[in-house]
Protein backbone atom coordinates (compact mmCIF):
# COMPACT_ATOMS: atom_id res chain seq x y z
CA UNK A 1 0.00 0.00 0.00
CA UNK A 2 3.01 2.22 1.31
CA UNK A 3 0.63 4.81 2.77
CA UNK A 4 1.69 7.41 5.53
CA UNK A 5 -1.35 7.39 7.37
CA UNK A 6 -4.92 5.73 7.79
CA UNK A 7 -7.79 6.42 9.74
CA UNK A 8 -8.97 4.43 12.58
CA UNK A 9 -12.79 4.79 13.39
CA UNK A 10 -14.25 5.51 16.77
CA UNK A 11 -16.83 2.95 15.76
CA UNK A 12 -14.27 0.02 15.56
CA UNK A 13 -13.54 0.44 19.42
CA UNK A 14 -16.70 -2.00 20.43
CA UNK A 15 -15.13 -4.75 18.37
CA UNK A 16 -11.45 -4.13 19.92
CA UNK A 17 -13.43 -4.03 23.36
CA UNK A 18 -14.16 -7.72 23.02
CA UNK A 19 -10.18 -8.47 22.96
CA UNK A 20 -7.64 -8.74 25.89
CA UNK A 21 -5.25 -6.25 25.77
CA UNK A 22 -2.90 -8.65 24.46
CA UNK A 23 -4.74 -9.29 21.23
CA UNK A 24 -5.40 -4.95 20.85
CA UNK A 25 -1.65 -4.65 20.74
CA UNK A 26 -1.26 -7.72 18.30
CA UNK A 27 -4.00 -6.43 16.43
CA UNK A 28 -2.68 -2.77 16.49
CA UNK A 29 0.64 -3.71 15.59
CA UNK A 30 -0.86 -5.79 12.63
CA UNK A 31 -2.77 -2.92 10.78
CA UNK A 32 0.30 -0.55 10.90
CA UNK A 33 2.28 -4.09 9.13
CA UNK A 34 -0.47 -3.98 6.76
CA UNK A 35 -0.47 -0.32 5.98
CA UNK A 36 2.83 0.21 5.27
CA UNK A 37 3.91 -3.30 4.05
CA UNK A 38 0.33 -4.45 2.55
CA UNK A 39 1.13 -7.94 4.41
CA UNK A 40 -1.85 -9.76 5.55
CA UNK A 41 -1.77 -10.60 9.17
CA UNK A 42 -2.30 -14.61 9.93
CA UNK A 43 -3.78 -15.45 13.07
CA UNK A 44 -5.31 -18.73 14.40
CA UNK A 45 -7.69 -16.35 16.86
CA UNK A 46 -10.67 -16.01 15.15
CA UNK A 47 -11.97 -12.87 16.99
CA UNK A 48 -8.82 -11.19 15.72
CA UNK A 49 -8.90 -12.95 12.57
CA UNK A 50 -12.85 -11.00 12.58
CA UNK A 51 -11.58 -7.80 13.89
CA UNK A 52 -8.73 -7.11 11.55
CA UNK A 53 -10.63 -7.96 8.78
CA UNK A 54 -13.34 -5.39 9.52
CA UNK A 55 -10.73 -2.73 10.06
CA UNK A 56 -9.00 -3.74 6.90
CA UNK A 57 -11.66 -3.58 4.86
CA UNK A 58 -12.07 -0.31 6.00
CA UNK A 59 -8.72 0.88 5.37
CA UNK A 60 -9.44 -0.65 1.54
CA UNK A 61 -12.34 1.40 1.27
CA UNK A 62 -10.74 4.89 2.40
CA UNK A 63 -7.75 4.45 0.49
CA UNK A 64 -9.66 3.74 -2.68
CA UNK A 65 -12.04 6.65 -1.99
CA UNK A 66 -8.58 9.11 -1.68
CA UNK A 67 -6.61 7.46 -4.98
CA UNK A 68 -9.91 8.42 -6.76
CA UNK A 69 -10.26 11.89 -5.28
CA UNK A 70 -6.66 12.49 -5.99
CA UNK A 71 -6.36 11.36 -9.69
CA UNK A 72 -9.71 14.00 -9.81
CA UNK A 73 -7.67 16.72 -8.13
CA UNK A 74 -5.18 15.96 -10.42
CA UNK A 75 -6.86 15.74 -13.44
CA UNK A 76 -8.71 19.26 -12.62
CA UNK A 77 -5.15 20.92 -11.64
CA UNK A 78 -3.61 20.22 -14.95
CA UNK A 79 -5.14 22.89 -17.50
CA UNK A 80 -5.13 25.06 -14.16
CA UNK A 81 -1.34 24.58 -13.75
CA UNK A 82 -0.49 25.07 -17.18
CA UNK A 83 -2.59 28.61 -17.81
CA UNK A 84 -0.69 29.87 -14.24
CA UNK A 85 2.41 28.89 -15.93
CA UNK A 86 1.32 31.07 -18.97
CA UNK A 87 0.26 33.69 -17.31
CA UNK A 88 4.12 33.59 -15.37
CA UNK A 89 5.71 33.54 -18.23
CA UNK A 90 3.67 36.45 -20.04
CA UNK A 91 4.11 38.48 -16.67
CA UNK A 92 7.89 38.35 -17.22
CA UNK A 93 8.22 39.57 -20.49
CA UNK A 94 9.57 42.77 -20.57
CA UNK A 95 7.87 45.48 -23.07
CA UNK A 96 10.24 48.39 -24.02
CA UNK A 97 8.46 51.37 -25.26
CA UNK A 98 9.88 53.17 -28.69
CA UNK A 99 9.14 56.24 -29.97
CA UNK A 100 8.99 56.48 -33.76
CA UNK A 101 10.32 59.69 -35.79
CA UNK A 102 6.83 60.81 -35.83
CA UNK A 103 6.70 60.87 -32.12
CA UNK A 104 4.00 57.59 -32.06
CA UNK A 105 4.99 55.29 -29.71
CA UNK A 106 5.15 51.27 -30.50
CA UNK A 107 6.41 48.30 -28.46
CA UNK A 108 8.54 45.95 -29.25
Amino acid sequence: MEKKSFILYVDTAKQVDFLTDEEAGQLFKALFRYVSDGKEFVTDNRTLAIVFSAIKAQIDRDSKKYVEISNKAYIISVPLRKNSLLMRRESQQTCFWVFTATGAPSTR
